[in-house]
């Protein structure tokens, strides 16, 4: 007969305050006490200490040596709040290359700074668009730039999820190693996404494209704009998307998890609806493909 498996029960565990030991030693153990299993150790808004520096981390060595003495099992929450892929603000402190990009699309020079992010330009009539020099734009002509948000990055460009590896994940190896997977079980991801309220741009799009579809991105771009919006085109788009992301940060972080003993769980942004999630993260199933315990949000 085969013995049945008892239920695990994990909770985040918030570090919101100073954290002192004393206080994490009796918490811990009150836990332990009502039958909680494990816990995800997550930064979150009112955090005293240093993220990811030595007290943060002398911190998380108490929480692995209580969770050892009480048979408890630690979970690495991936960020300083959410989303992830920032390492607390270090990521898109790298520059632009490394921040979160969007497309826009204007008539003419766009305002303000998006004079120099420009992608390409469109002379325009009844049957459609063709790219012309940036040098002959006019006030007529169909612009496509990228704006810039400094505070996320970009999850489809491989070296932003390299950095974010290299200062999060390999910190806690370095340190933490000896642990991975007896006490140390996973690492958890809170709600990477490309983001939800504009088309996402990205520096290793045109590349991709000519790869995937032997064409020019740049080419067809303008089949974005709404007022020569193409379905086919659009389809082809999202798919580029959703394959950059999951290739560059869910199977890197996964193939990371793999490689270390660690199984790789947690949620994307706006898994809610077919909708949101195409903006958001270009369909959420593919990247579960790189989870070993896949994960959604289910608030109230």
């Amino acid at each position: 007969m085969m013995e049945k498996r008892a239920a695990e029960v994990l909770v985040f565990y918030s570090f919101n305050g100073s954290m002192e030991n004393g206080e994490l030693k009796r918490q811990l153990r009150e836990l332990a006490a009502q039958g909680v299993t494990g816990f995800f150790v997550h930064a979150r808004a009112g955090l005293e200490i240093p993220y990811m520096q030595q007290e943060w981390l002398d911190r998380f060595q108490l929480c692995v040596d209580m969770a050892q003495e009480l048979g408890l099992a630690v979970y690495i929450y991936d960020e300083n709040g959410w989303p992830s892929g920032f390492c607390g603000g270090e990521i898109p402190a790298l520059g632009e290359t490394f921040q979160y990009k969007y497309l826009a699309f204007s008539r003419g020079v766009p305002a303000g700074d998006g004079s120099c992010r420009v992608i390409a330009a469109y002379a325009c009539g009844e049957d459609g668009c063709h790219r012309i020099p940036v040098e002959h734009i006019t006030e007529s002509s169909l612009v496509a730039y990228y704006g810039v948000d400094e505070n996320y990055v970009d999850l489809l460009y491989r070296d932003t999820v390299k950095e974010f590896i290299e200062r999060t994940h390999e910190v806690y190896k370095k340190r933490f190693g000896q642990y991975f997977g007896h006490v140390i079980k996973g690492v958890f991801t809170d709600e990477p996404q490309m983001r939800c309220d504009h088309i996402t741009w990205s520096f290793s799009a045109p590349d991709f494209y000519r790869e995937a579809y032997g064409s020019d991105l740049l080419d067809e771009l303008w089949k974005l704009d709404t007022a020569y919006f193409d379905e086919a085109f659009s389809d082809r788009y999202m798919r580029m998307l959703n394959t950059l992301f999951r290739q560059n940060f869910s199977q890197q972080l996964g193939d990371w998890c793999a490689e270390n003993h660690l199984v790789f769980t947690g949620h994307y942004g706006a898994e809610d609806g077919l909708k949101s999630q195409i903006l958001s993260n270009g369909g959420v199933m593919p990247h579960y493909l790189y989870e070993q315990i896949p994960g959604i949000d289910h608030l109230g």
